[in-house]
């Protein structure tokens, strides 16, 4: 754990902003925050909470006490916000994907670089929009017909927000995508995941590295896969 200035940080909303802040590392798989315990040691709202480098996964139960995933934060992703700056406590079950280190901003700070920064609330505000439009389309995907055609939608929302196009033009989802991860969001069971992944990877529409970054080799492909068949037949 350590404290840093602001500007060390790379995050658009602070770069090259005065004032210091805290920063920890979460190891892999470690509980951040559920209703028992509190890794950050969330007891009131007086923080905000950004992700320096790592990912977490968010997560809520089902009624059979299944973990089901709701969002995926990756660098320079925030939680602990709220749309209309007020502070309210973390309700979700938040879980480290990856080892991640995590930047504390107290609220009174935050406050106060949003009020005095028109740019970096701009940004900010920019920033919870496209949080909202992600979460939106995640849960588009439950409407879909089948398994096949969510796991293809849930992979093109994954490109457009982790991915990136290679020099040799491949379009590489740059997350760490294990069957466990995919099942928890789309609801289904770890079984499905495998099958329809084994079909779409021998039809060499997508490949998997060793780091379990997935490459989209055919994207038109897997874009026709996604849509529901009364869309197909329109």
């Amino acid at each position: 754990m350590s404290y840093l200035p602001l500007g060390h940080y790379t995050h658009p909303f602070f770069k090259g902003l005065p004032g210091n802040i805290f920063r920890e590392l979460i190891k892999q798989s470690e509980i951040i925050y559920n209703e028992q315990y509190s890794k950050i040691c969330i007891s009131n709202t007086d923080c905000v909470y950004i992700i320096n480098e790592g990912t977490v996964l968010v997560q809520e139960y089902n009624k059979v006490g299944k973990p089901v995933t709701i969002d995926i934060l990756n660098k320079n992703d925030l939680f602990g916000e709220n749309i209309n700056y007020s502070y309210i406590p973390i309700t979700s079950h938040l879980i480290s994907h990856t080892d991640t280190y995590l930047i504390k901003i107290k609220k009174d700070i935050f406050e106060f670089i949003l009020n005095t920064y028109p740019n970096t609330k701009l940004m900010f505000n920019r920033y919870l929009c496209k949080k909202m439009n992600f979460l939106y389309s995640s849960l588009k995907i439950s409407i879909t017909n089948t398994i096949k055609e969510k796991l293809a939608e849930l992979l093109l929302l994954l490109f457009y927000k982790f991915g990136k196009i290679s020099e040799e033009n491949n379009r590489i989802i740059r997350l760490k995508i294990t069957h466990n991860l995919l099942s928890s969001i789309l609801g289904t069971t770890r079984e499905n995941i495998t099958k329809n992944l084994s079909v779409l990877k021998k039809s060499n529409i997508i490949r998997v590295c060793k780091n379990k970054n997935f490459i989209i080799c055919d994207f038109e492909k897997l874009i026709e896969i996604s849509k529901p068949i009364e869309n197909k037949l329109l």
